[in-house]
């Protein structure tokens, strides 16, 4: 049970502060990580919502379960991150790179990944409703089953991407690019599709495209 802190973190913490806390099983509630380097660290279930990790390294950490809702993670790395049934909601990640990270079944509705590098992630039953993917990269990621309805994908790249039986529904996906993605049975209802750009796409079983 994370301990209670009325005034939650008010210095710039250290990774061996942060490491200490976690394992004290206290609250990192705001608490400002601004570059720490987290690589590597055992994070799982860490609870920091509305934390700062503004240019933090948190390449192959172990963040599962993790709470970062509200979040500002701008600028990061997290390269291989462990970030399965994490809790991201209204997360700021605009402009980090999560090449290869796992976030398998996390919660990510409403958060922002404009300019974000998420290459080769794993996004399977993840929720990303209403997320802000612009010029965001998804090449060759996994995102089998997801939840993109009403999101942002504004000249996102998606080539390779493996979209079946995704949920696209009122998506915006003006400018994207889903070159050679897997879009089986995928449903577009009231999806925008201007301009989109599907030479050797697999469209086998899409539902409602209009594009």
């Amino acid at each position: 049970m994370q301990s209670c802190i009325h005034n939650p973190m008010p210095n710039l913490l250290s990774r061996e502060e942060i490491l200490e806390a976690f394992a004290a099983d206290r609250s990192l509630a705001g608490a400002l990580m601004v570059r720490a380097d987290l690589s590597g660290a055992e994070l799982r279930g860490l609870h920091a919502p509305r934390g700062n990790l503004v240019g933090a390294t948190l390449d192959g950490a172990d963040l599962y379960g993790a709470n970062l809702d509200e979040a500002k993670i701008v600028d990061a790395t997290a390269s291989g991150t462990k970030l399965g049934s994490a809790h991201l909601r209204m997360t700021d990640m605009t402009n980090s790179s999560l090449v290869n990270a796992d976030l398998t079944g996390a919660d990510l509705f409403r958060a922002l990944f404009g300019h974000a590098d998420l290459s080769g992630a794993t996004f399977t039953g993840a929720s990303l409703k209403g997320a802000y993917f612009a010029a965001a990269r998804f090449r060759g990621a996994d995102l089998v089953g997801v939840d993109l309805a009403a999101a942002v994908l504004v000249g996102a790249d998606l080539e390779g991407a493996n979209l079946t039986g995704a949920d696209l529904t009122a998506a915006d996906l003006t400018g994207a690019n889903l070159t050679s993605a897997n879009l089986t049975g995928a449903e577009f209802e009231g999806a925008t599709l201007r301009k989109v750009k599907t030479a050797g796409a697999v469209m086998r079983a899409v539902k409602n495209w209009s594009g």
